[in-house]
């Protein structure tokens, strides 16, 4: 798929030559140490320190136990990756982490100026996020960096789906109202999901 904005995580070729890669560690602590870095970059350097996480997000084949065992021995060779408040953490991110704001083109030849047309406004996802966190009563400054990554994602889905801001918030008090009526929960995503039971409604409600 074409892409504009990278993130990469450097995985230098001084790690062939660092000893504790390739001494202290068996096959399946390089391959988690390896896996952390990855996700360091998906998280933003916030990786759930959570084994069952890890094994299903790097869709390992080892138990629970032994990722368990595995990451402890990394932490205990590689003083700069830390766990702390439930997250693991490189204190050296910054070096190891590279994200790529303008790329000319994407990896598929898509020239930047095609990417362009199919952005969609910051100003509108972040309007979008807002009235959302508004109404679910769920500050965004306490949102997990996956809830952020996740909404985001969302956000883009939907907006994708109207041209009018009016309509989508719109959309949002439908769901909410519906969720109400008929006691489930909702998302962001659930919104996403009933956009055509949504357009088939013809229901305009507003804030009182």
């Amino acid at each position: 798929m074409p892409y504009k904005n990278i993130h990469w995580i450097k995985i230098k070729l001084e790690i062939m030559n660092d000893k504790r890669f390739l001494f202290d560690l068996d096959d399946g602590q390089k391959l988690l140490f390896l896996g952390l870095l990855m996700l360091a970059g998906a998280t933003n350097n916030y990786v759930p320190d959570d084994e069952n996480f890890l094994k299903n997000r790097l869709n390992l084949s080892e138990s629970t136990q032994n990722i368990r065992k595995n990451l402890s021995k990394i932490l205990s060779i590689f003083p700069k990756t830390v766990s702390r408040n439930g997250f693991l953490k490189f204190k050296n991110f910054n070096r190891l982490h590279n994200y790529i704001r303008e790329c000319p083109g994407s990896a598929l030849g898509v020239p930047k100026e095609a990417l362009d047309k199919n952005r969609i406004d910051k100003n509108r996802i972040d309007r979008l996020l807002t009235t959302f966190s508004t109404l679910k009563t769920y500050p965004r400054d306490s949102w997990m960096p996956q809830d952020q990554a996740r909404n985001t994602n969302a956000a883009k889905r939907i907006l994708q789906r109207s041209p009018k801001d009016e309509e989508v918030e719109n959309g949002l008090l439908w769901l909410a109202e519906d969720a109400k009526k008929n006691g489930y929960n909702w998302t962001l995503e659930t919104l996403d999901k009933k956009w055509l039971d949504y357009q088939a409604s013809k229901v305009k409600v507003s804030y009182e």
